[in-house]
């Protein structure tokens, strides 16, 4: 198979998902395809699998815009994974087009993009799903405590001074702040103001709190993207879509 750059449009895109919509474009031809569509993917559940195409969109903290780009976080999801999901990621697979203009999951013919592969979870036990319909049990919270606890402990610590831990800190809260204030959003601004000085208040005060959890190893490069939509229930529990666009997105206190 080749790579070769493709000409990246709204057009492009709508095309691969239209494509992707259709059970004749995967090996298996499922019975059917379940689309969801998030701000940074489309994601595309067949009975037995899951298959995320990354958007040609890039930010101030993602670039997703070419080919390579996407193949490489694709690969990068797949390295990270793993230790809180194991068993689930089956790896990077094209989206190919043969000269016949046919295009296939894991066919022949010309890359013109790529998908993580992975095999589904079952919805109803979702952390979300339970949440939802108030039908969690506190021993199933405490099963992803421990598996929390166990990640975090056996994770290496992150080389960070105090200082360095704390400014780390001030942008998170400055770019939630910003991002937060939009007007898009229409949240009362007062409430958000009064939140992040709170924290940034905090912060500035609170030198040796974080001098100390920086020197005593408690900083590590979590998950990043520690959701209830991601967690499911099984037996241990599994904890997937670890955030792979910015690393500096997964280092964060154990604690937090």
């Amino acid at each position: 198979m080749k790579l070769m750059p493709v000409p990246e449009s709204a057009q492009d895109m709508e095309a691969k998902v239209a494509q992707l919509r259709q059970p004749r474009t995967y090996p298996d031809s499922p019975a059917r395809v379940e689309v969801i569509e998030t701000h940074m993917s489309w994601v595309f559940l067949t009975p037995q699998h899951v298959f995320k195409l990354k958007k040609p969109v890039r930010y101030e903290y993602l670039d997703f815009s070419t080919l390579a780009a996407r193949k490489m976080y694709c690969e990068e999801e797949l390295r990270l994974n793993p230790c809180l999901a194991p068993g689930v990621y089956i790896g990077v697979v094209p989206l190919a087009r043969d000269s016949a203009g046919n295009t296939r999951v894991e066919g022949p013919g010309t890359v013109i993009d790529w998908l993580v592969k992975m095999h589904r979870l079952p919805a109803e036990r979702m952390l979300d799903f339970l949440i939802e319909r108030h039908a969690l049990e506190i021993a199933e919270v405490h099963a992803v405590a421990e598996s929390l606890a166990h990640f975090y402990k056996s994770s290496r610590p992150i080389v960070l001074s105090g200082d360095e831990y704390r400014e780390l800190y001030a942008n998170k809260i400055r770019v939630n702040r910003a991002g937060l204030t939009d007007p898009e959003y229409e949240l009362p601004a007062g409430l958000i103001d009064a939140v992040h000085d709170t924290q940034e208040e905090f912060l500035a005060r609170s030198h040796e709190l974080f001098e100390r959890r920086a020197v005593g190893g408690r900083i590590v490069e979590g998950h990043g993207d520690l959701r209830p939509e991601h967690v499911c229930l099984q037996s241990p529990p599994v904890i997937f879509d670890r955030l792979e666009f910015n690393r500096a997105f997964r280092i964060i206190d154990a604690a937090d």
